[in-house]
């Protein structure tokens, strides 16, 4: 089960290490990114990002639904 809790300048991001909720996770990352005009290019950290969950998700917990991946993005002022 996903559990995203959104601030004002952060998501916190814990699901489960399937690649569907790599995508799912992704795609709530891109939506917090892009409601920060100050970023100068965010599809470069959503790549970056995408890119780290996918690692965490096939390396890391060995693509085992029953493990799970924790993310914090935050934005400094």
């Amino acid at each position: 089960m996903q559990q995203v809790s959104s601030f004002p300048n952060a998501l916190r991001l814990n699901f489960p290490s399937t690649m569907a909720d790599v995508d799912e996770v992704s795609q709530q990352a891109r939506s917090f990114l892009l409601s920060h005009p100050s970023i100068p290019e965010p599809f470069s950290l959503l790549l970056a990002l995408r890119e780290a969950l996918t690692n965490a998700v096939k390396h890391g917990n060995r693509n085992n639904p029953d493990l799970s991946v924790e993310c914090l993005i935050g934005m400094c002022q």
